[in-house]
């Protein structure tokens, strides 16, 4: 890659160690393949971003058996460089090339630095996402507020080499003015004080300001939490814009009536990027 490439890249979260790993795949590639990277997976088709323009783009058959076989490793063929076989997540590295028809087909899955995955009740693994840096775990004050699945979110995220910070939100919705604290306290007391958390209202621009630190250019976050939580509003607050949709909570749960269906990465004006997940824990 170019310096001009690598600085529009740098800008939808490349790294210096993912674009060595780039460059040591394109060597067995063709020269018409392009870095870029996913923001969104759909049952067909990868929604892909250069650091300029989003566009679509399918893995080419032998990537797409491959990368559904659990199992072993695969990347380009011939190439040295592996990732783990499973599917490809929000937050991948892929290069592709467009063939006679304009139509752009993935050639290679660059191996993630960091990647998150989550196991169903059969012991199978299902891709969270890829390439971040920083994991926003997201937590209501309401009936939402259980220590015991954030200790399950966080050995998700510690196993995967990424820094939890704890995102308390509705911190509007506290009838008694001392509960915020209590919850941060009870927090604290269990899971550690080195564990950064605060109390947010997702809906306000002010949260956006309170995650500033994490919020730097170049830099890759998650939300995670479940349903109803408020990650699509926290998304939308941190983008200054309603992309997300959100939904109502029901009063007999507190809980989620609808949330995001799919994973998708977002830029944001510090430079950043945001991946907003559904649930993946419970």
């Amino acid at each position: 890659m170019n310096q001009e490439q690598t600085a529009r890249l740098e800008g939808i979260g490349l790294t210096p160690e993912l674009a060595r790993r780039i460059e040591e795949c394109l060597e067995n590639l063709s020269e018409e393949c392009t870095a870029l990277r996913v923001v969104a997976v759909h049952r067909e088709t990868l929604q892909l971003h250069d650091g300029e323009r989003e566009s679509a783009a399918r893995l080419v058959p032998w990537l797409a058996r491959e990368l559904a076989a659990p199992g072993s490793a695969v990347a380009a063929r011939g190439s040295p460089l592996t990732a783990s076989r499973s599917p490809l997540a929000v937050g991948d590295w892929v290069l592709a090339e467009r063939d006679e028809h304009a139509q752009a087909w993935v050639h290679a899955r660059i191996e993630p630095v960091s990647h998150i995955a989550r196991r169903d009740g059969d012991g199978r693994s299902h891709a969270v996402v890829s390439n971040v840096q920083t994991a926003l775990l997201v937590m209501g004050l309401d009936d939402d507020f259980n220590l015991r699945r954030l200790e399950r979110f966080l050995a998700l995220v510690h196993s995967s080499g990424v820094l939890p910070v704890v995102v308390l939100t509705k911190a509007d919705l506290a009838a008694d003015p001392q509960r915020n604290q209590q919850c941060l306290a009870a927090l604290h007391a269990r899971l550690g004080s080195s564990l950064p958390a605060l109390c947010v209202d997702a809906r306000d621009s002010a949260a956006a300001h309170a995650l500033q630190p994490w919020l730097v250019a170049g830099q890759t976050l998650v939300l995670l939490g479940s349903s109803g939580a408020g990650k699509s509003t926290l998304t939308n607050s941190l983008l200054g814009t309603a992309v997300q949709d959100t939904g109502r909570v029901r009063e007999s749960d507190r809980r989620g009536q609808h949330t995001t269906t799919s994973r998708c990465l977002f830029r944001l004006q510090s430079g950043a990027c945001i991946i907003d997940t559904t649930a993946c824990a419970r």
